[in-house]
Parts: C-alpha cells; structure tokens; sequence
C-alpha cells in the first residue's frame, strides 16, 4: 500500500530536477501545499498552472499567487467548466508547447485540487503523449478535514445538486443499446448527488464503491463514508458494494478491473465521485478498457467556505 510521506520530503522522494510541473488552482488553500514545497525543495524548469476562470473568484487569486511563487517559469491556462471542448483544446495546445524541448525527463502533475473533469483530461492527454517525457509523477494532498464549516458530521458536506451528467472527453467508451447498463459509482461524501446521479439514469445494474479504512486518507472520513455508504445500500438494496483503495492509484484500478467483470456484456458507466486517487484508478482501468465510459457529474455548488484543511502529507506515484 503506498504511503503518505511528508510534504518537505519531496527533495528526497523526486529524484532530480522536474522539467514540468503541472498543477491546478482552486478555491482550497489545499492548491498550495505541494507547489510550495516544490518551489522550495525542487529544480522546475516549467509550470503549468490551470485553473477555472469562471468559478469561485478565489480560484483566480490563487492561480495568481501560483503563477508568482514560480515567476518566470510558469503560465496559466484558464479553462470554463460550461466548456470542456475548449478546455481540452486549450489543454492539448499547452502541453504540446511545454513538451516541445528536447529533453523531457520528468513531469509532475499535482492531482490535488483538480476538478474531476479537469483531472480526467489532462490525465488523458499525458497518455497520449507519453512518448514525449521519460516518466511521470504524480502527487496528492489529502484533506485533513472537510466541511470545516459544519460541526455535524451527519451534516457535512462538499458540493450540492447536480448541474449536469456528461461524458468525460477522451474516455467515451463504447455504449451499446442491445446491452444491459451496469453504473459504477465510486462513492464520497454526497448522499444526495449520488441518488439524484442514479434516479436519473436508472441503469439495470449499480455498483457502490467505497474506501475502507485501512486504505482511506482518514479514520474520520472514512467513517461518515461508511456511514453513508450504509444508507445508500439500504436505498438501493439491489445494488452492489464493493471496496476500492483511496490511497494507491493502482489498487484502486484493480478493484474497478474486478466489479466491472462482475457483470460481462454490460455497458459500463463510471461516475468517480470521491478522492483524486480514486478518480485516476478509474481513468487507467478506462485507458486499458475502451468499452468503459467516464462520466462527470457536475454539481451545482460547491461549499467553498468550509471545503477542507490540507494535510502536511502527500501521496506520490509513478504513473503511466
């Protein structure tokens, strides 16, 4: 099982100089923790900053004070979450500017504070150009608390309603109307979103994936998770629950690997919809599976008042 290292220790952890860096500005101070203490424990030669121009306007002072801590060697992207094939557009051009130079040894992406789609299609798009830089890392942050602003844990909560479902540009799989739909949902905090998520849809068959504790981020967190992983199942008693790592990228893909060939034949539908982790072990199981289709649900609000407290830890892999 990997496991969290503490943030200062990046001199050691990366073992060189970082030719790209990649990370994405949010309304969290979480945004900041790895940028930071790779500008103070790494080499970088580039920085690509990404963040959504048209969200909370905390996002864009952050990308502000990202852009400065590695002036000079840094630019943004500003993407529009009502856009995702200008985003990815925008995206690709960056990358293809950025991996141009001769010699691409290491790139480092920080999943941390992504949005889930943004995570996806970026990811994605490293995939596709893989040939163009020898490895890459990938490091998280996790939260130590969320939803600071609500002392209830029965009540907390991150993002609310659901805007829109879409596909996930670059995971489209391959939907066939003869075949039965199998709904795999990799399950959070959001009780509501996910019932609206599968109401809506109404797929034939619905996996519920959770984290359990000895490969969860927190103790905490994975107790409220279990709590209302709980409720769901109770909900749904027809549903299927399954257990999937939060804290290893791999392990977490192996799981999916598995409860998507519990159900052969079927069109596969994956919402990820808990830690940035989670949401890459589902992208590497879509990337090696073409039939599975990614999906992004969208909410409509976000509590960016009370979201999370960084942890001084970080999780890092070898990717890709």
């Amino acid at each position: 099982m990997n496991q969290p290292r503490a943030t200062d220790s990046l001199r050691a952890d990366v073992s060189g100089p970082i030719d790209l860096f990649i990370c994405s500005a949010s309304f969290e101070e979480r945004c900041m923790k790895l940028p930071e203490s790779i500008a103070r424990n790494c080499e970088t030669t580039r920085v690509l900053v990404v963040f959504n121009e048209n969200e909370d306007e905390v996002t864009v002072v952050n990308s502000k004070r990202l852009l400065k801590l590695f002036e000079g060697k840094s630019e943004g992207v500003a993407l529009n979450t009502d856009n995702p094939a200008k985003n990815i557009i925008a995206l690709n051009a960056s990358l293809d500017s950025l991996l141009q130079a001769a010699v691409i040894e290491r790139v480092f992406l920080d999943c941390s504070t992504f949005t889930h789609e943004g995570l996806l299609m970026m990811f994605r798009l490293l995939e596709y150009k893989r040939e163009k830089y020898a490895e890459l890392l990938v490091g998280y942050v996790g939260a130590k608390d969320y939803s600071t602003d609500e002392p209830d844990p029965e009540k907390k909560w991150l993002s609310s309603g659901i805007r829109e479902i879409r596909s996930v540009i670059g995971y489209p799989g391959v939907i066939s109307p003869a075949r039965s739909n199998h709904l795999i949902v990799v399950f959070g905090f959001e009780v509501e979103r996910t019932m609206a998520l599968i109401e809506h849809v109404q797929f034939d068959k619905v996996s519920l994936g959770f984290g359990p504790e000895h490969e969860s981020i927190d103790s905490a967190h994975h107790h409220i998770n279990v709590v209302r992983h709980r409720h769901l199942m109770d909900v749904y008693p027809h549903a299927t629950g399954f257990e999937l790592s939060l804290t290893d990228m791999n392990r977490a893909k192996a799981s999916i690997d598995r409860q998507v060939a519990s159900f052969p034949g079927a069109n596969t539908v994956i919402a990820p919809m808990n830690n940035k982790v989670s949401t890459l072990g589902a992208a590497l199981a879509a990337i090696e599976n073409s039939s599975i289709q990614l999906i992004y649900v969208r909410p409509v609000q976000y509590n960016t008042k009370g979201y999370s407290v960084p942890r001084e830890d970080h999780y890092l892999f070898r990717a890709l």
